[in-house]
């Protein structure tokens, strides 16, 4: 309460416990003197006040501070307080701290803004990734004839190199709308991180001490193990370009315990174990309005020809598609440190099939292949036939449906697309299974989206990822219809858990 004066008057226990003034240090002075805030001009200021004098009752949001320097969200009501003649004697002002709320409120319209800029990002990069499968494709099948000449040679190798420099760009762009495929496996922080960190020496230079602090007792997580590496090392590069004079990098590794009150103060974050990993450096830091926009892909504070900004937008959909969290703190001139939560684990995950450095040929079996893509469908068959297969082409997965009915001869393989109009490979995987028990099945993909491409996954049923390496498919095909199980294997698994 206050007086026409403006001075206070009376404050109730809880105004001296959020504010942290005990109650000599507020009665007899101004609320302005002691409560406002760098957030509100001077001008700004007395306009209220002389809007509360002028009229009986206001409404109103401040931000106030407290004794320590806190700054408070207030929702507050006034009230003009008179006397038994009607006159103006004082005011009473009611506040409610909301701050929390507002907080939350950010948090919800950031996350929507990165919702939708996600769902650009993934449907562009999902286009533009299939259009760059048919160049990488066509580039290979060309550069293996024996007959071309040098110079044309060389210039299509550029082409490709190229083109694989656009794939990795699609592939971040995927990775950031949570889209891009990730082959989990049960891991260790500490080991990855150690591996790691080995080759930051190079990256970083001579003028930045790195620290490790591992927790031995870490836990596991169910991650995949070059999504981490890509964690560290653009937390890394980043950190590097934020200590142009050198500095200390520190990178961490520790158990947590989120509880319910604890995770509305880390956003998305759920109550649960969690495994953490620290990157900190003592850099420049950011202030609040480039915090607000550095997982925005494209978005960099650096100079022109020093990143791309996708940096740090692969970081947080790496950690989102993992199931976690990214939580961040900077200050102007004093660095900043990104906490990264990734759930405990409480399973094995499914194997990571490694890439292979021969071609293996087929031997005339029958293959069938599923994709909607036009240019991918003939690119795709033209690359099996050139490995020894006979390929039979369907647009989608009806017309793939009513081929496994009428074919009179033995199908050995269906190579599907995940995601496909009308029938999705999963079920037209479990259609053909039912059909012909003996197919074997290979999913393809240029991401996961939603429950059907996450459930393939997760499985762990024979799974490519868009574009084809010609040198894989060439792989996985040979050892799946080499397998001496009956039926898909792991693709039954996939329709059972379906």
């Amino acid at each position: 309460m206050t007086d026409r004066e403006r001075r206070i008057t009376f404050v109730n226990p809880q105004f001296t416990r959020t504010y942290g003034y005990a109650l000599e240090e507020v009665i007899g002075k101004e609320p302005g003197q002691i409560l406002k805030s760098e957030d509100m001009s001077d001008s700004e200021y007395e306009a209220l006040w002389q809007k509360q004098v002028t009229k009986q009752f206001i409404q109103y949001e401040i931000v106030n501070k407290t004794k320590d320097g806190r700054k408070l969200v207030m929702d507050c009501s006034a009230n003009t307080v008179f006397d038994e003649r009607g006159e103006t004697v004082g005011f009473i002002s009611i506040q409610r701290d909301v701050t929390q709320r507002k907080h939350l409120e950010q948090q919800l319209m950031q996350a929507q803004k990165m919702e939708a800029v996600g769902q650009l990002a993934g449907g562009v990069a999902h286009d533009f990734n299939n259009i760059l499968g048919i160049i990488t494709g066509y580039a290979e099948l060309t550069l293996d004839d024996p007959t071309l000449a040098e110079r044309p040679r060389e210039r299509l190798v550029e082409i490709k190199n190229a083109a694989d420099r656009a794939v990795g760009i699609t592939r971040q762009l995927l990775t950031f709308s949570r889209k891009q495929v990730l082959e989990k496996k049960i891991l260790n922080l500490n080991v990855v991180v150690q591996e790691t960190t080995k080759m930051l020496g190079r990256l970083l230079g001579e003028n930045i001490e790195v620290s490790v602090m591992l927790d031995p007792d870490i836990g596991e997580v169910s991650a995949d193990p070059t999504g981490i590496d890509q964690i560290i090392l653009n937390l890394a590069v980043n950190a590097r370009d934020a200590m142009p004079n050198g500095g200390k990098l520190t990178i961490q590794t520790a158990n947590a315990t989120i509880d319910a009150d604890s995770s509305t103060r880390h956003g998305t974050l759920m109550a649960g174990d969690y495994v953490v990993l620290a990157v900190s450096d003592t850099g420049v830091g950011m202030d609040a309005e480039t915090q607000e926009r550095i997982f925005e892909p494209f978005f960099t504070t650096k100079e022109k020809g020093r990143g791309t900004g996708l940096g740090l937008s692969t970081v947080f959909g790496i950690v989102e598609q993992s199931g976690g969290s990214v939580w961040t703190y900077s200050e102007v001139g004093r660095g900043t440190t990104f906490k990264i939560y990734l759930p405990r684990a409480a399973a094995a995950g499914p194997n990571v099939t490694n890439e292979t450095t021969e071609i293996i040929r087929g031997g005339g079996e029958t293959i069938l292949l599923a994709e909607d893509d036009s240019g991918l469908r003939k690119l795709n068959g033209e690359l099996l036939r050139d490995l020894g297969y006979n390929v039979i082409e369907a647009a989608d997965g009806a017309e793939a449906l009513r081929i496994i009915e009428q074919y009179p001869d033995q199908l050995h393989l269906l190579l599907t697309d995940v995601i496909m109009p009308g029938m999705n490979g999963q079920q037209l995987a479990e259609e053909a299974l039912r059909k012909r028990p003996t197919l074997k099945v290979l999913f393809v993909s240029g991401y996961t989206s939603g429950s059907v491409g996450e459930k393939i996954m997760a499985s762990g049923a024979p799974f490519l990822q868009k574009p084809l390496s010609r040198k894989l498919l060439a792989k996985t095909l040979r050892e799946l219809l080499d397998s001496t199980d009956k039926g898909a294997g792991k693709a039954d698994a996939a329709r059972k858990n379906a």
